[in-house]
Formats: C-alpha cells, sequence, structure tokens
C-alpha cells in the first residue's frame, strides 16, 4: 500500500567492526550489494518492520511491515504492506454455503502445494 521507495546503500550507517582500516561506507555498500544480489538470483524479498511509518516520517502505534525486493541494478524497491490494525473489517455475511465440485477443489489444492 503506499508509495514506493527505492533504496540504496546509506554512506551514514556506523556497522560495528574490529579494523580501523575499513572504510564504514564502503562495507555498508558491499554489505547492501551482497544482500541485494543473493535475493535477486534467489528471486525471493525480505520482510522488515519497523514502528516508524516511512511515508509520514512518524513513529507508528503499532508495527509497520514493509517488503524489500531487490532489482538487477544493485539497488531495492521497498513497498509497505497492510497491517491488521490498518485492514478494513469486512462485514459479517456469512458465505452461503455450497458444494465445490471435487475436481475443482483439486485443482486448486495441487496448484497450492506446488507454490
Amino acid at each position: 500500500m503506499g508509495a514506493s521507495f527505492v533504496m540504496t546503500p546509506s554512506p551514514y550507517y556506523v556497522i560495528e567492526t574490529n579494523s580501523d582500516d575499513t572504510d564504514q561506507s564502503d562495507m555498508n555498500a558491499q554489505l547492501f550489494q551482497g544482500l541485494s544480489s543473493v535475493l535477486h538470483s534467489m528471486d525471493e524479498g525480505l520482510i522488515c518492520s519497523s514502528n516508524c511509518d516511512l511515508e509520514t516520517m512518524t513513529e507508528a502505534p503499532y508495527h509497520c511491515y514493509y517488503i524489500l525486493q531487490p532489482s538487477d541494478n544493485g539497488s531495492m524497491l521497498m513497498r509497505r504492506l497492510a497491517g491488521a490494525e490498518e485492514v478494513k473489517q469486512a462485514p459479517d455475511n456469512r458465505l452461503i454455503e455450497s458444494s465445490v465440485n471435487k475436481d475443482v477443489e483439486n485443482s486448486v489444492q495441487a496448484c497450492l502445494l506446488k507454490v
């Protein structure tokens, strides 16, 4: 939901290392590029949570969940996932009981098992 953000490594994050010779921003960039490359090669994303709503840049009273999707150029696309606190409740209408064709049910189950 909401806007997408392009994520790139930040030169401002301090990483704890044992060596004073290591350039912090270079190390951060290497770690970010390594994570992005591995996720891209696996065709996977990363789910993160924060108590900061990045659209308003304010602290939220609940956790905000984000998905990071890697690209082939090393950056990542970040999108906000709607949390349970933000999803509008569905009306309390009961679905009408209906019989499902067994072939359709088996086909759907087989497709879901592939995922």
